[in-house]
């Protein structure tokens, strides 16, 4: 990016045109490879969020039945909210609008579905607005955009123009009425042609549409529009005039500060949690308790207290099964097997469990350099690596890699490996380049301190760039286990013999990571709060410190 935009007469263009384009690959090194990534993960979720409508439900479709966007989707996917707080961003609004802070007013990811006769007519932002407001509108592209695919068009220097009256007009195929410019200005429409990470900034009075996607896929643009928060601070006696409800609405969305955190209005639970001090002692009982070892076991040597129990490997929804047993089974029985329990957490059946996210990241893993850490038997990294991913899969326990090796060889997986995890140093050998590492259930069942050295020595293999993608539990479902030890919870969530549970948040998973840099893509709770998903690219670390 440049030091202004001045530089390079954007300014200038923003202020007699009304927009500038912005492009993504002016950028090089680190910012490059990190950015990139961040656009591929908003794309894949873009899309994803089309076809099944999963990670939200705030959606606007045409009568067919397809989607034509989603709203304000920064407030509910990580990614989203990523591209609206990212440097790239965050640097242009700040030049343009001369404020070093600001807040995001609403977002939408906007589709053309290919065949369709899916337009947006000439219209301004404030079209619907009844006072005007200073901020500007971002178009950030998912994807190449052209007049092929119905990319957007703008009209040069209409922004001069001012507000202008609009009408509703009823479109074949939609919900919703559009609103429409009244009348149009004699001013020729320019079509956009813009790569993937582009971003255009135009005026809110800037008169745009878009036209058909003739050229197949859904065309995604993700657009948000930005105001500067002119801050004011709140006295406390201003506070007792707003409910809380209101107010932390007004601080999420940036259109107030608070001046100190006694400024907040306690709810009354809270208020009466430090008026009771046999309830703190008891709140600091269960989460000491929770950090502390079973009687009698020893993590000097954790390594060794989880092999005993992970020989054991979860196979099914309701099932696991041993890969000692495994290993004595014939090559024929033994795919037979693994075979069934594939079909088991069959991912159309199971979609809500496991089948969202092997949709989602099938296409993204495809020719990419994976570690599996912990794979047990790797039912969803083998599907992964027959579609193209090149995975290196790492395990505790040697009879759980010996059955993977005679698997992957019987279903024709060229590219696999294997590492026995007997210590740390076995990771040593491996290089530092990989493009994702999935811990799909396995790196919550240590004591933090330990599974810190192991992330650790882990991300020292994953380069700027590439993605943590790590399934765990969630504290809510801990509180509803009743907030047990760590050391019981284990056998309640996965068995007899399970030395250790312990749930993780995104703060929780960021201070695992540290001083390793990440920026989360995704987040979310599903299957009724029983597990947790974390999707984290990764940006660096402090020189000297990874």
């Amino acid at each position: 990016m440049p030091l202004t935009i001045d530089e390079h007469g954007l300014k200038r263009q923003y202020e007699s045109q009304g927009f500038f384009l912005c492009r993504g690959a002016q950028m090089n090194g680190r910012t490059a490879d990190v950015y990139r990534e961040l656009i591929r993960a908003a794309y894949d979720q873009a899309v994803f969020l089309a076809e099944h409508g999963v990670l939200s439900a705030r959606g606007w479709r045409y009568t067919d039945g397809s989607f034509k966007h989603f709203m304000d989707q920064h407030n509910e996917i990580t990614a989203f909210r990523e591209l609206t707080r990212s440097p790239e961003a965050g640097f242009l609004i700040r030049e343009l609008l001369g404020s070093g802070f600001f807040y995001i007013t609403h977002s939408k990811i906007s589709y053309k579905v290919s065949g369709e006769k899916h337009l947006w007519l000439p219209h301004q932002d404030t079209g619907d607005s009844e006072t005007p407001f200073r901020g500007i509108t971002l178009a950030v592209f998912l994807e190449d955009c052209d007049a092929e695919n119905g990319t957007l068009e703008v009209f040069p220097a209409s922004h001069k123009c001012g507000p202008l009256p609009h009408v509703r007009n009823a479109i074949e195929g939609e919900v919703f009425q559009q609103a429409v410019v009244k009348t149009l200005p004699p001013i020729e429409p320019l079509k956009i042609e813009a790569r993937a990470g582009d971003i255009l900034c135009f005026h809110p009075n800037m008169i745009h549409q878009s036209g058909e996607n003739k050229r197949g896929g859904r065309r995604c643009i993700f657009f948000f529009e930005a105001r500067p928060a002119d801050f004011q601070y709140i006295t406390a006696s201003s506070l007792q005039k707003l409910k809380p409800g209101v107010l932390r609405h007004c601080v999420k969305r940036g259109i107030c500060r608070l001046r100190s955190n006694a400024d907040f209005p306690m709810s009354p639970r809270f208020t009466g949690f430090l008026k009771d001090p046999n309830r703190i002692r008891m709140a600091l009982k269960r989460r000491i308790e929770a950090l502390r070892p079973a009687h009698g076991s020893s993590w000097k040597q954790p390594l060794e207290v989880l092999r005993k129990k992970w020989v054991e490997v979860p196979a099914s929804p309701s099932g696991r099964e041993n890969t000692a047993r495994l290993g004595a089974l014939s090559d024929p029985e033994l795919l037979r097997v693994w075979q069934k329990f594939r079909t088991e957490c069959d991912p159309t059946a199971l979609f809500e469990m496991r089948g969202w996210y092997q949709s989602l990241y099938q296409k993204t893993l495809i020719g990419k350099k994976v570690m599996d850490v912990g794979s047990g038997l790797a039912l969803d990294s083998m599907t992964f690596a027959e579609h193209g991913a090149k995975f290196t899969f790492v395990d505790i326990v040697d009879s759980n890699l010996d059955v993977l090796r005679r698997v992957s060889k019987m279903l024709g997986i060229k590219d696999a490996r294997f590492v026995h995890l007997q210590g740390l140093e076995s990771l040593k050998s491996l290089e530092r380049d990989y493009d994702a590492i999935l811990a799909l259930g396995s790196l919550h069942h240590a004591p933090f301190q330990f599974l810190k050295k192991e992330a650790a020595e882990l991300v020292r293999h994953l380069k700027v760039g590439g993605r943590w993608i790590q399934l765990a539990y969630p504290k809510k479902r801990w509180r509803r286990d009743g907030c047990l030890p760590f050391a019981k919870w284990g056998e309640r969530t996965d068995g007899p013999g399970t030395p250790w549970s312990e749930w993780y948040d995104l703060p929780k998973l960021m201070k695992l990571l540290s001083p390793a840099k990440f920026r989360a893509l995704l987040y979310r709770e599903y299957h009724s709060d029983d597990f947790n998903w974390f999707d984290l690219l990764y940006t660096g670390a402090p020189a000297g410190r990874i």
